[in-house]
């Protein structure tokens, strides 16, 4: 299809809708799930909502003189695919600044451009970054102040990773709970990335808990912004969905359903955990299974268990002190029963 077919001007309106949509507006389950279908319906949706993605992204790396006046209004919803052409013959002129190739490349990653680069640049300095990693232990809660004077408090079985460059700051956590009193620094952006999650701090107290396929942002203090990619069918997608969270809210994101909605939390619970206090709102039995395992020197595990028993969502509270108490209350609140297969073992079956 050609810019000139009004099919794919109709499909291309329709994309840059959706497109402000996600970007600028809280979505509900249900649009999210209409915009899913229309994503799926056809596979030309999906790669000219990408395009419209990239388009608008290399377009704002232009200078306002390398963009005729017609084009530089932000109102341009309707007319991405003129901007798509446009766009296409900015990249393809002699005049286009090194600025906007660069950001081009990132967009792309064409590595032919590269060839297009002065053959005088100067490589730019590989700059290392300050290395640390710190651990809980299992049943174990610990704080440790990072090199940057940002405090992070590990709950049991938890380990973080620090990656601290000039420009930014990064924490990886694999699996567990953390909760962090970011040292400001407008400098160097504060983010934590879990799984396919990212939380970027704007100056905050928040936490981060990844457990059994769930991680969850949580905020008592301040404003934390939350990435993760699209997901489709099950995959994720090269597209980014974004959501603010201010000071007692949480949100979550799954490996199939990505992110989820914003959701209100009492700030006393952000970080709960700490006071050996587990409290859960929306959490799948392998989530709470998973946060056992971190309190208990059993080995908790779910056998047999049906997709739809597994990931059916409740709302409880347990003491982490307790742990024999929380895995014997799963028969209360699920249909499964309690085998434990020696002193060490424990299995979570479906109940017959």
């Amino acid at each position: 299809m050609t810019s000139n077919d009004p099919d794919y001007r109709r499909i291309v309106r329709t994309a840059q809708t959706w497109r402000d949509r996600v970007q600028n507006e809280p979505l509900s389950d249900a649009d999210m799930a209409t915009f899913e279908a229309w994503l799926a319906e056809d596979i030309r949706h999906q790669e000219i909502y990408e395009q419209a993605e990239i388009y608008w992204a290399a377009f704002d790396h232009f200078k306002p003189e390398d963009v005729e006046s017609r084009y530089r209004r932000r109102g341009f919803s309707l007319r991405l695919a003129d901007l798509a052409e446009y766009t296409r013959a900015l990249f393809a002129t002699t005049q286009f600044r090194l600025a906007a190739a660069t950001a081009a490349l990132a967009l792309v990653a064409t590595p032919v451009l590269l060839t297009q680069l002065p053959q005088d640049s100067v490589a730019p300095k590989i700059i290392q970054p300050t290395l640390a990693s710190y651990s809980a232990e299992v049943g174990e809660t610990i704080t440790v102040t990072l090199s940057d004077g940002t405090i992070a408090t590990l709950g049991a079985d938890t380990k973080i990773e620090t990656e601290f460059y000039p420009d930014k700051r990064i924490v990886y956590v694999a699996s567990g709970a953390a909760l962090f009193e970011v040292a400001p620094d407008r400098t160097r952006p504060f983010s934590v990335t879990s799984e396919r999650l990212t939380a970027t701090a704007l100056g905050t107290i928040f936490e981060v808990r990844n457990n059994g396929g769930v991680t969850r942002v949580g905020v008592a203090e301040g404003r934390v912004r939350v990435t993760h990619p699209y997901m489709l069918n099950n995959e994720p997608t090269r597209l980014i969905t974004e959501k603010v969270l201010t000071a007692g809210e949480q949100i979550a994101a799954t490996q199939t359903r990505g992110l989820r909605s914003i959701e209100s939390i009492s700030t006393e619970r952000v970080g709960a955990w700490r006071d050996e206090m587990l409290i859960y709102k929306g959490a799948t039995l392998a989530e709470i299974v998973a946060d056992a395992n971190r309190y208990s020197a059993k080995d908790i595990q779910l056998e047999n268990i049906p997709a739809e028993i597994a990931q059916s969502e409740i709302n409880v509270s347990f003491r982490a002190s307790d742990i024999d108490g929380m895995i014997g209350a799963l028969p209360e609140l699920y249909p499964v029963e309690i085998i434990n297969t020696s002193e060490s073992d424990v299995r979570v079956r479906p109940r017959r």
